[in-house]
């Protein structure tokens, strides 16, 4: 018997996480660490967003959906994520986890959520209006790395559960950031603070500090056995994040690092390009789609204002039409796929992606996007 797509039931939980585990970690030689590393997904609090296909009683295909919220430079957005989409071997190419995204989309479109960001680049994506959007700077340097840190001023430490606060404090501070109460952080970082399970992977977060006073902090991961270097993320005076990576590449001295600066941070890509980090061409870290047009830009309109002003936003109108967007400029109306407004806030690295129906809007509006791009940081599913 076949079952879903549907929520998942509270005795299918640890099917699930065994699942993504056996498709994402142990055929490349990782851990079982799913469940651990992204506890804002895998709780039984969140069964409603754990999508599932179940046939005989077990877990054949399933797709994990986070919900939060997003601010962007004064604007507040619900943003949904989609992660973790697998299905069972033996039972592929039959459309589940085609079906299991679609509901999945359908779900947040409900919840009210204004766009969504998926990890992971498949067709199946794309066949349901997503792509590669925002523009993003995703560094991947090997070795030699001839990033060295300068003679500092501020002490560096390695957080502990006691440092929540300080992190919590720096980041609340960001421009580009999501919503997270202290418990948030908790349940985010307690990889971070836990002592490993496994010798050769470590989770840690260093911070820059001058007296009492945190500067800033970067997130990173090391597997040993690849001595490959993840940073998860970055926040604080850009200055000292690039100190700090600096110093991390000194003390753990891997063959590779991984990095994601968005565009709009430009005084980071300076200090990286400074201390000998050559900048990648302009890349993307998400497919997304905007899921509801109309909601999406009257959240919009606060940052659009501050950057062009009341009276040319005054003259824009936002409808749904039609599974499609409608847009009134000035008494002209102009009709767009929800990929092609999503193409108008976000941008794309895809350059072969037609520009020509957003020209006329994105004329008036040249100012003030592409929007700063959300990248993941810890909040990655």
């Amino acid at each position: 018997m076949l079952e879903g797509p549907r929520a998942a039931k509270p005795e299918e939980f640890p099917e699930i996480v065994n699942l993504a585990n056996q498709i994402f970690m142990l055929p490349y030689g990782f851990p079982p660490i799913m469940g651990d590393a992204f506890l804002h997904m895998f709780n039984e609090n969140n069964l409603e967003n754990l999508r599932v296909i179940v046939k005989d009683d077990h877990v054949i295909s399933h797709v994990g959906v986070w919900e939060g919220r997003l601010l962007i430079c004064g604007s507040w957005f619900n943003v949904g994520m989609i992660g973790s989409v697998c299905t069972r071997e033996g039972y592929r190419q039959e459309g589940y986890a085609s079906a299991l995204v679609a509901d999945a989309l359908n779900k947040m479109r409900r919840d009210g959520i204004d766009f969504v960001m998926i990890s992971g680049d498949r067709g199946l994506y794309r066949r349901l209006g997503c792509f590669k959007s925002g523009i993003v700077y995703l560094y991947n340097v090997a070795s030699p790395i001839k990033m060295t840190a300068e003679e500092k001023d501020f002490e560096i430490i390695i957080c502990s559960n006691n440092h929540i606060n300080d992190i919590a404090a720096i980041y609340q501070k960001e421009p580009v950031r999501y919503e997270r109460s202290l418990e948030d952080f908790q349940m985010l970082t307690k990889i971070f603070f836990t002592p490993p399970k496994y010798n050769d992977l470590e989770y840690k977060i260093y911070l820059a500090m001058i007296n009492d006073d945190p500067l800033a902090y970067v997130a990173v991961s090391s597997l040993s056995k690849m001595n490959r270097l993840k940073v998860w993320e970055y926040a604080g005076s850009r200055i000292y994040v690039a100190h700090l990576i600096a110093h991390i590449l000194q003390s753990e001295q891997p063959s590779c690092i991984e990095l994601a600066v968005p565009f709009q941070d430009v005084e980071l890509l300076r200090f990286l390009e400074k201390y000998g980090l050559r900048k990648p061409s302009p890349d993307s870290e998400a497919n997304m789609l905007i899921l509801n047009p109309k909601l999406f830009f009257e959240k919009a309109k606060i940052y659009l204002i501050e950057r062009v002003g009341a009276e040319i936003v005054s003259e824009i109108k936002v409808e749904d039409y039609n599974e499609k967007v409608k847009i009134f400029i000035k008494g002209n109306s102009l009709i767009l796929e929800p990929t092609d407004f999503t193409l108008l806030f976000f941008n794309s690295p895809e350059k072969e992606r037609s520009r020509v129906k957003i020209e006329p809007i994105m004329k008036l509006l040249s100012e003030a996007l592409p929007l700063p791009t959300p990248v993941y940081g810890i909040n990655y599913i």
